[in-house]
């Protein structure tokens, strides 16, 4: 939920289209040069050691999934008659400029610091962006929510292993509308621009984050823009959902094994042999800027996709990720 101790502040990067070179979309996604974009961290506690990565971001689909809409239908009976979901008819037109992208280790004493007081000593992911709409011509037939005469605002679900209510339980899957509780309206209330009043750039960040981080977790997200038409008279509210993105993070930790117990120093037998992830050999990935479109989603069975030159700014981010994304599949493979 939103503005809450130790949890996930939610952070959209918008999108994908540009990652994948389609272009069914309108929008673009274009990355901050002052931005930070780690994808990958090693980390070696007391007691245990492990792997935290970001999930490559995907697009969704104009209107939302069905489990965006199981939630909605959801909300709107707790309120009869005073909230309407639709799914957009147009795609969205504009651009988001990503400002940073990166993952947090129990060694990262600087999570979040971008957006509010800093996380350490756990496991998590930052995202921060912008939306730029595009500002249409009156009488243009492509509707957008510029922000300018409508109400344009974030909607996000969150998908974890690791819920913070009612009591923060690792293992309690979290399937939610990102709202805070007794919230009256389904939009998320952390680190975002929205409503009236503003410039016509959208903010959004968010900084998911758990505090065991001997525990291993997944923590998915799927972010929309909505715009908000309200009756005046009925005081009903009508709300249309555009286009998303789904991005998260993983962390994968196991119990270390000492020279003491046989273990050769620390490579347990979830690396499966030969596969061991050492502060050696993983110096290289460590807080590595790599591609966007080379994370992994945590999926053994997908390849890595190929980023045809030339795809905006992605030579940003391109070195050296194939090294990364096979250590963390031989990882997936042997478990």
């Amino acid at each position: 939920m939103a503005l809450r101790k130790d949890s996930l502040l939610g952070l959209a990067i918008s999108l994908v289209v540009t990652l994948t070179g389609q272009s069914a979309i309108a929008f673009t996604i274009n990355f901050s040069s002052n931005g930070r974009f780690d994808a990958f961290i090693y980390y070696d506690e007391y007691g245990y050691q492990g792997e935290a990565y970001l999930e490559q971001p995907q697009e969704i689909e104009r209107g939302g999934t069905n489990e965006l809409w199981q939630l909605l239908n959801s909300f709107s009976n707790m309120y009869p008659g005073r909230w309407e979901f639709r799914r957009a008819e147009n795609d969205l037109q504009g651009s988001f400029n990503l400002l940073n992208y990166y993952i947090c280790g129990p060694q990262t004493t600087d999570c979040g610091a971008e957006i509010q007081d800093p996380f350490s000593g756990g496991v998590g992911g930052m995202l921060e962006l912008l939306y730029y709409p595009v500002l249409l011509p009156p009488g243009d037939p492509i509707p957008d929510p510029t922000g300018v005469t409508r109400r344009v605002q974030w909607i996000q679900r969150v998908y974890s292993n690791h819920s913070l209510e009612p009591d923060d339980q690792h293992g309690l899957i979290e399937n939610i509308l990102d709202i805070d509780l007794g919230q009256t309206t389904p939009y998320y209330t952390g680190h975002a621009g929205n409503g009236f009043g503003i410039p016509p750039y959208r903010f959004f960040g968010d900084v998911p984050y758990r505090i065991d981080p001997a525990e291993s977790h997944f923590w998915d997200a799927e972010l929309y823009l909505a715009e908000e038409m309200q009756d005046l008279v009925t005081r009903k509210r009508t709300v249309t959902i555009y286009n998303g993105i789904k991005w998260g993070w993983r962390n994968n930790s196991r119990p270390k094994i000492s020279d003491d117990d046989g273990g050769g120093g620390g490579c347990t037998g979830y690396s499966g042999g030969g596969g061991c992830l050492t502060a050696a050999n993983t110096n290289a990935a460590k807080n590595r800027e790599l591609p966007l479109s080379d994370f992994d989603s945590g999926d053994p069975n997908q390849l890595p996709e190929k980023v045809p030159e030339p795809t905006t700014i992605f030579g940003l981010l391109a070195l050296g990720a194939a090294s990364t994304i096979q250590i963390l599949k031989n990882k997936f493979n042997k478990q």
